[in-house]
């Protein structure tokens, strides 16, 4: 469950975190740093976030952005090892091939794999395209759709 800090209630606050060899920044950074299981760094913005190194982070309006891709949300959750980040409402992501919208989704960083369900709606190369559930694998570029999936 998002808890919002009451601070963000009242006023829009942009926290830019450089996740960085497992920990956070709370200011912008100067150089690209590289991060565990990946040699590009992961930027990751939200509006306000809540928790701890030790449960996890949530995040209001997270957005992501690692290599060419770029993800956003309406809520998300960080996990402590500050390499899993769980999106849930009007999940929407954009590479240099594709853009793909979901209720929800997972990505996981060190691996480049992202995971999405519900209504995933998007299109690329392949075409236009509509399933239940999507994981694209961002290292080898394999898309695989599931639960009725329609390529037109």
């Amino acid at each position: 469950m998002i808890r919002p800090c009451r601070w963000a209630e009242r006023a829009t606050v942009l926290l830019l975190i450089v996740i960085a060899a497992g920990s956070i920044l709370r200011e912008p950074a100067t150089g690209q740093i590289p991060g565990p299981g990946s040699a590009a760094p992961w930027i990751l913005e939200g509006d306000s976030l809540w928790g701890s190194q030790s449960v996890g982070t949530d995040i209001t309006n997270p957005r992501l952005r690692h290599e060419e891709l770029r993800v956003r949300a309406d809520r998300g959750r960080l996990s402590p090892d500050r390499q899993v980040l769980v999106l849930t409402d009007a999940v929407r992501i954009e590479d240099t091939l594709r853009v793909v919208t979901a209720d929800e989704g997972i990505y996981r960083r060190s691996l480049r794999l992202l995971d999405l369900s519900g209504n995933v709606r998007g299109n690329g190369p392949e075409g236009e395209f509509t399933a239940r559930e999507l994981t694209y694998d961002r290292t080898s570029g394999i898309l695989e759709l599931r639960g009725r999936p329609e390529v037109a």
